[in-house]
């Protein structure tokens, strides 16, 4: 027996069934490649007070946890953890194996202790398989992806090595003939090569700004943008807003409508646009743009502006407004709105559903024991059962906590009929109905 197989908490896991078992074998809690996710998450093996390897390396040990286990294990399967840790502490490990090996094994095999039975073992421990880890299979990838933009950049550097030597090749000046007298060589014409030069473009940018809020006295209304000859418009180093306000009546929204702010027609705008046919400054909103209550243009150059919204895909009249530098303009426009969005109410996660089965027979003289094993149907890529709590007699009091052990035994000293309730618990915390079996004790 390996000293490998002895757990933090000083169960010997070569004794479990989840070890003996002939294919996919767990190499025990220590190996850290277990194959049982009821071990894997043991709060026991995880616990983050111990100081060493085993439990007896903490402060509270043995802590009320371990005493639990351990009051189960003498009583089911006739082994202490506790005990065990303190042969380790006492004696060394190497006590403690020869121990467990003179108690469980002989000729016949290693006795198991959750289901009563011998087992011959034929594969060591370093030689149980796990499957690569998703770590592994990421270093692979990672291989495989430098290895090919390593070859993609050389492709890409050769393409350009080619290209340069072609183009001089091509560009070459042929060397001048070889003549009698010096005076007849003729100067070779060097080959001009045409240069592009590529001028910036200048986009105004618009920067926003806060400035307080003062509305028109006045907006007229009218359908086409205002008509003025002789102006121009210089978004450079411009300070006013125009802001526009869309009010929905009492309790209603606005969404998915369209803002446009338009100079006057005939002016030009000085960022090399003119806006003889084109009087459109800023647009904002549609394609999916929802929402929109309030819009402000800010460095509006001083003048006159029109503005219009689109609201359930009609056009509004234009409303004119003129804008004064280092101030703020306000056009409002009332609109009937619609009703906000229902809201959706999120469907909770199910319940798990649990199942009794019972692995021995269901009545018998007594005194009966009978054994059970927990089943349970669950949601969830990640889920898991952590544990199920039994009634023995259906009384409506649980006589045990929730057990990580789905394997149990209960012996029946009196005869009658038992109604056995069982709760099962996932890792999302919820908890299973009652299910129910019947035990019949002669």
């Amino acid at each position: 027996m390996d000293k490998s197989l002895i757990a933090p908490c000083g169960m010997n896991c070569g004794l479990c069934v989840y070890h003996l078992r002939e294919e996919n074998k767990c190499p025990g809690c220590a190996s850290g490649r277990l194959v049982n996710k009821r071990c894997l998450n043991c709060a026991i093996k995880q616990c983050p007070k111990r100081k060493g390897d085993y439990c007896f390396d903490c402060e509270e040990f043995p802590c009320e946890r371990l005493k639990r286990m351990d009051k189960r294990y003498q009583e089911k399967y006739e082994m202490s953890e506790i005990a065990n840790l303190k042969t380790i502490k006492e004696k060394g490990i190497e006590s403690l194996v020869k121990q467990e090996e003179e108690k469980w094994l002989n000729s016949e095999g290693t006795y198991c202790v959750h289901d009563k039975k011998r087992y011959k073992m034929t594969t060591e421990i370093n030689d149980i398989k796990t499957p690569p880890s998703d770590s592994t299979k990421n270093i692979v990838n990672t291989k495989q992806r430098s290895l090919y933009i390593f070859l993609t950049l050389s492709i890409i550097f050769a393409t350009i090595a080619i290209g340069v030597f072609a183009y001089n090749r091509t560009h070459k000046t042929n060397p001048a003939p070889i003549a009698e007298n010096i005076n007849n060589v003729e100067t070779p014409t060097p080959t001009l090569i045409p240069t592009i030069t590529v001028l910036p473009t200048i986009s105004p940018t618009l920067k926003p700004t806060a400035k307080p809020t003062i509305k028109p006295t006045a907006t007229p209304t009218s359908s086409t943008p205002v008509v003025d000859n002789s102006c121009s418009y210089d978004l450079n180093g411009a300070t006013g807003a125009v802001k526009i306000d869309i009010k929905p009546q009492s309790n209603l929204v606005v969404g998915d409508q369209i803002v446009e702010l338009h100079a006057k027609s005939g002016c030009k705008i000085l960022d090399g646009r003119s806006t003889d046919t084109q009087t459109l400054i800023a647009r904002a909103g549609g394609n999916g743009y929802s929402s929109i209550n309030s819009v402000t243009y800010s460095s509006v150059p001083p003048g006159s502006y029109s503005v219009r919204i689109q609201y359930k895909g009609q056009w509004t009249g234009y409303q004119n407004v003129t804008a004064v530098t280092g101030q703020s303009r306000t056009v409002e426009f009332l609109v009937s709105g619609d009703n906000p969005p229902p809201t959706s109410t999120p469907t909770p996660a199910p319940k798990p559903t649990c199942q009794i089965n019972i692995m021995s027979a269901s009545s018998g003289p007594a005194p009966f024991t009978a054994n059970f094993v927990y089943g349970a149907i669950y949601q969830g890529s990640g889920n898991y059962v952590t544990g199920a709590r039994w009634d023995w007699t259906g009384d409506g009091n649980w006589d045990t906590d929730m057990l990580l052990d789905g394997n149990v035994n209960h012996t029946y000293a009196d005869p009658g009929s038992y109604t056995v309730k069982m709760q099962v618990q996932t890792a999302d915390g919820l908890i299973s109905d009652p299910c129910t079996a019947l035990i019949t004790v002669q």
